[in-house]
């Protein structure tokens, strides 16, 4: 393979969320989120407490992405650190935090993209309303989202409103009740919980642009390339579904003032809010880029018993990390053509993308080290891939490795994802060396896939 570069600007980083990095989740006046009440509530699920205590070592971890060679970092802002109800008074301890991290990074020569809502939802707004459930949460989110953009715009100019709105958020938080809010609403709460984040996130895109920052925003959205599972055209169909609703539900309401088709079905419309159409408006305010986290393609099998008709069926041929994610390269490529195609010309960013390692398969070794060949040899074959896109006309300008840190995933500690270990019990960092690699790339814009 010819050797991969990226364009002069490319951005080269690494992407983290607040409740899995910050820890002091009741410092400062800080209100509690979802995601605090949820871990508390079982015996059972890690807590993100202390998580790797950034809250406090955010300058050991700057030096640490300047000496890799990142020059981006994506990272969130906790809404109830900023608004421990999450509407009315404002927390300024919670905005100087945010506002010195933006000043280290900007005097370490790393530039900051800023996560909206990375599912910390304020406890308070869950307990009021229902959280996404209600309109009115996104009127809030549009407010915290103008303090924010008050605060922090004349450093920040690149803002991402929501990260995964859909995919995992909602299904997981709304319609399964497996994760915060906990709520088990069915495909009804999906709907409606997904229909509220983009009502959100089109209300903050106006904000932002009547609040008279320069800069740019955009959406993050998790995607995989859909394939069938078989040749039964009942899966291509699954296939086509998933297309629509796991891929693009948000990016055509957004980018072409629509739901995708799909919505018109008989099992999709009559479960959409009442006249979700008058929204279409807001949510369809422009954006400069959209995100794209993407660790995987998906394999699809037909299903009428599962509300969108289609069911998660993947090969078994398929090679996996130590902690069981697929890995497939190539899909890399396929699903940044797809976007291109879909919304011809729009910037991308792939916002997210990482190798899941264990406790076992991830030590630090007795020189210091953690020789993790297997996540630099993950993260080149996917960045070969993008820049075969890249190559093809597909317009990538940034790749964000998922996570700067070993951090809080969601309810446990177990997996690894980060360039630099932490141990949890001493908070010491390793950089591990795949980060110094992937530092090579960043200052060379390129690399040999096969030297």
């Amino acid at each position: 393979m010819d050797r991969a570069m990226f364009p002069p600007g490319f951005c080269f980083g690494a992407a983290t969320a607040a409740t899995q990095i910050e820890g002091a989740w009741n410092e400062d006046g800080k209100g509690l989120s979802i995601w605090d009440r949820w871990a508390h509530a079982s015996p059972k699920r890690d807590k993100p407490d202390v998580a790797c205590d950034h809250y406090h070592r955010y300058g050991q971890d700057v030096e640490l992405m300047r000496q890799i060679g990142l020059n981006a970092y994506r990272f969130s802002i906790s809404w109830p650190r900023i608004f421990p109800e999450g509407t009315g008074q404002v927390e300024p301890r919670g905005l100087d935090f945010y506002s010195r991290l933006v000043d280290a990074l900007l005097e370490a020569g790393i530039t900051p993209f800023v996560t909206l809502f990375h599912w910390d939802l304020p406890e308070a707004l869950w307990q009021r309303q229902q959280g996404w459930m209600s309109r009115d949460t996104a009127q809030a989110f549009a407010d915290y989202a103008a303090t924010v953009f008050d605060a922090l715009g004349d450093r920040v100019h690149h803002w991402i409103t929501h990260n995964e709105p859909k995919n995992v958020h909602v299904h997981s938080g709304y319609r399964d009740g497996s994760s915060a809010p906990g709520l088990k609403g069915g495909h009804r709460a999906a709907l409606t919980a997904s229909h509220h984040m983009l009502l959100g996130h089109g209300l903050a895109v106006q904000a932002f642009r009547q609040s008279g920052r320069s800069g740019q925003i955009g959406i993050t959205e998790a995607a995989g390339f859909p394939h069938p599972r078989s040749d039964d055209p009942r899966d291509a169909q699954a296939a086509d579904y998933a297309l629509q609703y796991d891929c693009f539900w948000h990016v055509d309401a957004i980018c072409r003032g629509h739901y995708p088709e799909m919505v018109n079905e008989d099992f999709m419309y009559p479960f959409m809010p009442e006249n979700f159409e008058a929204d279409y408006p807001a949510i369809a305010s422009p954006v400069d880029f959209l995100g794209i986290n993407y660790y995987r393609d998906n394999w699809f099998s037909y299903d009428e018993a599962q509300p969108v008709h289609y069911r998660f069926n993947d090969p078994p041929e398929i090679p996996r990390t130590p902690y069981g994610n697929l890995i497939t390269p190539e899909g890399t490529w396929r699903l940044l053509r797809a976007f291109q195609e879909r919304v011809p010309g729009m910037p991308l960013y792939i916002t997210e993308n990482g190798y899941a390692g264990t406790d076992a398969t991830e030590r630090v070794n007795a020189d210091g080290h953690v020789a993790d060949e297997d996540r630099t040899q993950f993260i080149a074959s996917y960045l070969a891939q993008a820049a075969r896109a890249i190559r093809d006309g597909v317009n990538l300008r940034g790749w964000f490795v998922w996570s700067l840190l070993d951090n809080y995933e969601w309810g446990t500690y177990k997996p690894r994802f980060g360039l630099i270990h932490v141990d949890y019990e001493t908070q010491q960092r390793t950089v591990k060396d795949s980060a110094w690699w992937f530092g090579q790339v960043a200052r060379g814009g390129g690399f040999d896939p096969e030297p």
